[in-house]
């Protein structure tokens, strides 16, 4: 048993145990209380049949002489008590037989000479009027012998029942514990692999109760979200080294050759060796585009603005080079406020339009649309083919070149149109629209 399991079997038993200790206490005090005055009552009830005795035996002899009280001296005795009988004048009558009946009875039930407690004074009536009194006085400890019996068998039913129940709470108290902590085990293995730098271990605890399941399952996504950002962070290194390699090779090749006076140092090859350098440097403005694009969260310039009024600013500026590669674009927009930087937001709209610009067939049609809502969209729908099903879920990804592999990309671009999206606090998702094209919407929340 780890030393967190032994506390918490600790603690639960502890909480067990307090409540067994009170709950048996107020129910002792409770049933003895009953019992106590449920004693008081029959005692009660017995004083007054033997002071009915007394007042029928009155009535038969017409008197105290010849009266015969054996039959309201034996029903006290019967129950423990000490009977006198007075006369109207508080004198004692004469019943010498009393103490020897009570001595009877006591050896009878086992009884030893105890203390008794206040009498039960009773009027004795005969004809309806007082002709005397009746004491009886029971033992002070203990009361009837049926309601000495009932509490102690009372008493030991509810402390065998407390011990079971202090019983079974130390078992569930370890089975609970047990079963708190092994998924924390496993969470807790599960956390020091990953740390250790092994991604593909999972917890597989999410059969753990409540709370514990949910971290269980947060914590396997989490495992999932780093092995795959490890697999794009090599990717990204496989691609940028693919990327680089092949125009530093056609670059170095034709230096080469022309060094070694092979090839003539004449306009065409300078011109040739001058394109690979250009590529080059576009494939790292868009590295440094897309860092920028990662770390834009950290300092954007935000203020309030109108997307409706940004994007048909922009629109007017993009316009005209759509215009000479043979595309018509329609601008649709209403008033949609936003908090954003005008800067980052311009550029997202600005690789949008360039990604559709790719696409398109000359004599298409670019439709960039603006919608106030909850949350805000800015749609860019192109004149293409569309993007396969199977690629959609990887357009937004570092250089992916899925449709774009023939069409000039990098596969850059959107990719920093996602990062400054969600940098904004937005998100953006790409379709096919049902009549033409891709379909890419920006979400961005609304001031």
């Amino acid at each position: 048993m780890s030393p967190l399991t032994a506390r918490l079997a600790i603690a639960f038993l502890g909480v067990a145990l307090a409540a067994i200790a009170v709950l048996t206490v107020v129910t002792l005090l409770a049933a003895r209380g009953g019992i106590a005055e449920l004693t008081d009552r029959q005692q009660q009830v017995t004083a007054e049949r033997a002071a009915a005795l007394a007042g029928a035996a009155y009535e038969e002899a017409d008197g105290w002489d010849d009266a015969d009280l054996r039959s309201a001296v034996v029903v006290a005795s019967a129950e423990g008590g000490d009977v006198a009988v007075l006369d109207r004048d508080g004198d004692v009558l004469e019943v010498g037989h009393v103490g020897e009946m009570r001595g009877m009875m006591e050896r009878m039930h086992g009884r030893h000479e105890r203390a008794l407690g206040s009498p039960h004074v009773e009027p004795i009536l005969a004809g309806g009027e007082p002709v005397g009194t009746l004491e009886v006085r029971f033992p002070a400890v203990g009361g009837l012998a049926a309601a000495e019996q009932l509490g102690d068998a009372l008493t030991r039913n509810v402390l065998t029942a407390a011990g079971l129940a202090a019983l079974l709470a130390l078992v569930a108290a370890g089975i609970v514990a047990s079963r708190l902590t092994r998924p924390l085990a496993r969470l807790t293995g599960t956390v020091e692999a990953v740390a250790a730098g092994d991604l593909e271990v999972r917890s597989h605890a999410t059969d753990a109760p409540g709370e514990l399941g949910t971290l269980a399952q947060a914590l396997d996504r989490m495992a999932d979200t780093l092995e795959r950002q490890d697999e794009l962070r090599r990717a990204l290194v496989a691609d940028v080294a693919h990327e680089l390699r092949t125009p530093l090779a056609i670059a170095l090749a034709e230096c080469d050759a022309l060094v070694d006076g092979v090839r003539p140092a004449d306009p065409e090859r300078l011109a040739s060796i001058r394109e690979e350098i250009v590529r080059l440097a576009r494939l790292v403005q868009d590295l440094e585009a897309l860092a920028a694009a990662e770390s834009a969260g950290l300092h954007l310039e935000e203020e309030p603005l109108d997307l409706g009024d940004l994007v048909e600013d922009l629109a007017a500026l993009h316009a005209p080079r759509l215009t000479a590669d043979g595309l018509h674009l329609e601008v649709d927009v209403q008033a949609a406020p936003v908090a954003g930087d005008p800067l980052r937001l311009g550029q997202v709209l600005t690789n949008l339009l360039t990604n559709a610009t790719r696409f398109s067939p000359s004599g298409g049609r670019i439709d960039v649309k603006v919608r106030d809502g909850d949350p805000v969209t800015l749609t860019v729908t192109d004149d293409g083919p569309g993007i396969p099903e199977d690629e959609l879920p990887h357009v937004f990804e570092r250089f992916w070149q899925g449709r774009s592999a023939t069409a000039g990309g990098s596969g850059v671009g959107l990719a920093v149109v996602a990062e400054l999206a969600r940098a904004h606090g937005g998100a953006v998702h790409a379709t096919n629209a049902p009549e033409r094209g891709a379909r890419f919407i920006l979400e961005l929340p609304r001031r």
